[in-house]
């Protein structure tokens, strides 16, 4: 057969090519059997082994010979002819530097030629059709004798060139695992203990145990990283698991025992940490085989002995869905070993908690944890030099040693392998190991965007995909994850505030100098640290959104972290001491402004006021903290709409996802959001609104009132002159008339009036879909609020040029015209959100209506009530009429028009 491998097509046609070629004929199998072809196509494989490692050590004899000879003869240069002679001996082929050695040839230990192996194609014919028979149960009693001869091949030592003998044996053995094997064979291997025996050839080969000593000192068989780089790891590893797994499908885990007390778990683990990517993935996939190990079988004695029933000896006995459940959940400490060798940040935390790991039972401190994490992620995008994941991982000489490859993404990928294959496994994995919790815990800290995403899209996975499952401790830590990443970017972002204050203003700079310049390089480096975990933050929060919206039992994990409580408390506490205390506009002022005293008042808030109503209002187009308060407020927009999120609960039902804890009633929820309207940017001035109308769009009690007071008040303050005194909330009952008419000479800041047109938007929208919200609107005095805005835009557009000026063709439009221009469209989109509001509030609602903002403006609203009212008797309203009826009847009493 080996004769048959090499050369060209015109070769006579081998006996193993005519058995080939009729393997489909019928009783072939029959044939082969009755001619003992299985046991002798072995005793050919091994041969053929037999027969590489004489050719190779014939090509290395000859060459150290013909080496010698040139010594003797005294050439000056050997390397030369070295290569020479491997050229012709060689047959042409391989290469003539196998591992880039020493090439002095006065050097023993020089690298030895590669030999080009002989027996490719003879190897590869021969386990084709061991494969063919194989795939017939009834040769497996035949290949009894013979089994430790063919397993005793895919651990066994080879040279480079008969790496395909290693390949060839092992899909044979898969090939008779996979339809041979019985529970007979499966007790025949245990009392040959021949599973030890393969899993100490592994050991060898990889480096894992002393090499044996029947291995020759000069031999040229590949071990350790060398047998890794030419895949005999994932060949032999490969080989040993897949029988392992095959025998637990006969109610029979002795083999898996025999693995374990051999320590297969340990060598699998060794050579995944010191494989490379590649090579190291096809061995994880390995670990999915061996947790589904069925470990719980009946089967103490079962299938021992020839007396049993041959139906019970054949076929497994258990179904295709039941075979993917991972009852062998030590297998996974494999997983959990190596996520914590790869996963910097668990390293991390146990060298700063004296070893300990990460806890996720139920009274673990998830917020302490979550802290950490963000910390050290910032600690490692803001360093100036060496990275905290790279301190973390060589600063202690005790800590383990992190994998020859980047296992991050195929330990999650491994994982999420298995908690799809069967709706039990993420509840017997992450009980236990908690992978899914690490990892979200880790998210700040990795630094490929891919990982993260994984990360996220498993959780998504687990929420949605698994019903069965409790995913309460994976919910919660991304929620303190969420959250901690929130309050340290607030913080971050005040400090980038006051650092373009410092900038901005008279301080003197120290350009050119070495401290200017690492203190400019630092700045950068933060600046850009901020940016990643914003985006970080913008992708956690996009999954939370998600999870809110598919289950409703999200917003109770969320309620039970706190997060309407001590989290909002927090966060508001960071926002009020940069505004109140410097000031975060990043809208460049008016030069000509007269009013500077007026600004610099507004610029020096007193850092007391902390209820963020009490200052007055300073809206600007954007801040540092824009992007940051709208994630947090899209969120909300979704928490609040739990029933429970804005009352006193404590006992929440047998639900695993709820816990005892009492929640703090609308904790500092409101002035959250009436600080993100009244001084930040635009962008988090639409997200606060957004939520104010998510809760009042349901509310149907006297957090309505509240709400819609806070609104009213909210409008009030935004007076269109800037230094006006705005209407208190307690004189909004005050006649209208009494209101102050700024003069001809007053600054309009058209951010107020923006503000106001956002506000009385969200209203029209709220009280088109909630007909209580209109009744309310009329109690909370929201129609004098509208006259009152009325008053306070008298006066704010300037009169237009004279006529001379406009028919002036050299004199173009001056910027006070453009100002005009752009205060008009301000003051007219007001108008025209006032009008729309007064049509929404004297409008019945309709129940299949959409929402107001996806229609055009409704017509102005006019007094339509007719004399034959049934509801309305004079012109006193009934307690039965509709709310918009009795706006418009409230209007007409107080001649609104």
């Amino acid at each position: 057969a080996a004769e048959g491998t090499e050369g060209g097509s015109d070769r006579p046609t081998s006996d193993v090519d005519v058995l080939l070629a009729n393997a489909g004929c019928e009783r072939f199998v029959l044939r082969c059997v009755e001619n003992e072809l299985p046991p002798n196509l072995i005793h050919c494989l091994r041969l053929l082994r037999v027969l590489e490692l004489q050719h190779d050590h014939a090509v290395a004899m000859r060459f150290q010979r013909e080496r010698e000879r040139r010594r003797a003869e005294g050439g000056a240069d050997g390397s030369g002819s070295d290569a020479n002679y491997d050229d012709a001996d060689n047959d042409g082929g391989g290469n003539t530097n196998d591992g880039g050695g020493n090439t002095n040839e006065d050097d023993d230990s020089a690298s030895l030629p590669a030999t080009r192996p002989v027996s490719t194609r003879a190897a590869k014919k021969v386990s084709r059709l061991l494969c063919l028979l194989c795939a017939d149960a009834s040769v497996g009693e035949q290949l009894r004798p013979h089994l430790f001869g063919l397993l005793a091949l895919s651990g066994a030592s080879y040279p480079r060139s008969g790496v395909h003998i290693a390949t060839a044996a092992s899909d044979v053995i898969l090939a008779f695992a996979a339809s041979c094997l019985s529970a007979s064979l499966v007790w025949f291997l245990h009392d040959r203990k021949m599973i030890v025996h393969m899993t100490d050839d592994v050991k060898e080969l990889c480096s894992a145990a002393a090499p044996s000593a029947s291995a020759p000192s000069n031999s040229r068989c590949l071990y350790g990283p060398d047998a890794e780089e030419a895949g005999l790891w994932v060949v032999a590893l490969k080989t040993v698991v897949r029988l392992v797994a095959a025998s637990c499908r006969h109610r029979c885990d002795e083999l898996l025992r025999d693995y374990d007390a051999a320590g297969g778990y340990r060598v699998l683990a060794h050579a995944i940490a010191r494989s490379e990517g590649g090579r190291a993935a096809k061995l994880l996939e390995l670990v999915t085989a061996l947790a589904c190990c069925r470990t719980d079988g009946d089967g103490t004695g079962a299938g021992r002995g020839d007396e049993r029933d041959a139906d019970e000896l054949d076929g497994p006995s258990l179904d295709l869905a039941e075979a993917k459940a991972a009852t062998n959940a030590q297998a996974f400490e494999i997983v959990d070993e190596l996520m914590v060798r790869s996963v910097s940040l668990i390293r991390a935390y146990a060298e700063s908690n004296d070893g300990r790991r990460p806890e996720f039972r139920p009274r673990a401190d998830f917020a302490a944890m979550a802290r950490f994490s963000v910390d050290y992620a910032w600690d490692d995008l803001a360093s100036p030099s060496t990275s905290a994941s790279t301190s973390a991982s060589t600063s202690s000489p005790s800590s383990p040693e992190p994998p020859k490859a980047d296992l991050v993404s195929e330990l999650l990928v491994t994982t999420l392998q298995l908690y799809s294959d069967h709706a039990k496994n993420f509840d017997l994995i992450e009980s236990e190991y908690h992978t899914l919790s690490h990892y979200i815990l880790a998210f700040p800290s990795f630094s490929d965007v891919s990982v993260k995403v994984l990360t996220l899209k498993t959780l998504e996975y687990v929420c949605t995909g698994l019903a069965v499952a409790d995913s309460a401790v994976p919910l919660k830590v991304a929620t303190e994850v969420f959250a901690a990443m929130s309050e340290r970017l607030l913080k971050e972002a005040g400090k980038m505030a006051t650092v373009a204050a410092r900038e901005g203003g008279t301080e003197p700079k120290r350009e050119g100098t070495d401290d200017a310049n690492e203190e400019k390089e630092n700045d950068e480096r933060r600046e850009n640290a901020f940016r990643t975990m914003v985006q970080d933050a913008q992708l956690l929060c996009e999954t939370l959104v998600k999870l809110l919206e598919f289950d409703e039992r999200v917003g109770y994990v969320m309620l039970d972290c706190g997060f309407l409580g001590a989290k909002i408390d927090d966060m508001l506490d960071l926002i009020m001491t940069t505004v109140m205390g410097v000031y975060v506009s990043t809208r460049p002022r008016d030069e000509n402004d007269d009013d500077d005293e007026g600004n610099d008042e507004g610029k020096e808030k007193e850092e007391t006021a902390l209820d963020g109503e009490s200052a007055q209002p300073s809206p600007t187009v954007s801040t540092t903290m824009d992007e940051i308060y709208e994630c947090v407020c899209r969120v909300l927009k979704n928490v609040v709409l739990n029933p429970e999120a804005r009352a006193v609960h404590g006992e929440r039902g047998n639900n695993s996802m709820r816990t005892e804890q009492t929640i703090a009633p609308d904790s500092s929820l409101n002035t959250f959001l009436t600080v993100g309207v009244l001084h930040l940017g635009d962008k988090a001035s639409k997200a606060a609104l957004g939520v104010f109308e998510g809760m009042m769009s349901k509310n149907h009690d006297e957090l309505l009132r509240s709400d819609m007071a806070c609104i009213i008040d909210l409008i009030d303050k935004f007076d269109p002159a800037v230094g006006g005194s705005p209407t208190s909330s307690s004189n909004r009952e005050a006649d209208a008339s009494s209101s102050t008419v700024p003069n001809a000479d007053t600054k309009v800041d058209k951010l107020f009036i923006a503000r106001q047109n956002a506000m009385l938007d969200m209203l029209a929208n709220i009280l088109a879909t909630n007909e209580p919200a209109q009744e309310v609107f009329r109690s909370c005095g929201g129609f004098e609020c509208i006259v009152r805005i009325f008053f306070r835009l008298a006066g704010s557009i300037n009169a237009p040029k004279s006529d001379q000026q406009e028919n002036d063709p050299d004199n173009g439009d001056s910027p006070e015209d453009d100002e005009n221009k752009a205060m008009s469209s301000a003051v007219m989109k007001l108008l025209e959100s006032a009008f729309k509001l007064v049509a929404t509030a004297t409008r019945p609602v309709s129940r299949n209506q959409k929402n107001s903002s996806d229609l055009s403006t409704p017509p102005l609203a006019i007094d339509i009530l007719g004399e034959d009212d049934a509801s309305i008797t004079g012109t006193v309203m009934s307690s039965t009429a509709a709310p918009s009826t009795a706006n418009l009847m409230y209007l007409r009493n107080y001649g609104f028009y």
